[in-house]
């Protein structure tokens, strides 16, 4: 089974389906690499939050940091929407 969070879906360590953190090599919760309808698209690579150095599952979409090397503009942004290995959040458009 998963969990949907704000357009994230953690997927649940209880389900038997071999999914593991791309980074620790490790099963449980974890966020997958998935850009929504923003461009680059994902890898579609597990996560689990404390593996990329974050405190929660982001609000918005969210791709990691290999993906987001991938789009040049991305790197330039000022704020702090790429630290590290913590990937790129998407702004959330607020209509």
């Amino acid at each position: 089974s998963s969990i949907e969070y704000d357009d994230f879906i953690v997927e649940d360590d209880d389900d038997d389906d071999g999914e593991i953190c791309c980074l620790c090599k490790d099963g449980g919760d974890m966020i997958v690499c998935d850009s929504g309808d923003h461009e680059p698209s994902g890898c579609g690579r597990n996560f689990h939050v404390s593996c990329i150095d974050r405190l929660q599952v982001p609000d918005g979409d969210w791709i990691c940091s290999d993906c987001a090397k991938t789009k040049p503009d991305l790197l330039e942004k000022t704020d702090d929407t790429i630290v590290g290995n913590q990937g790129y959040e998407f702004p959330i458009d607020k209509k």
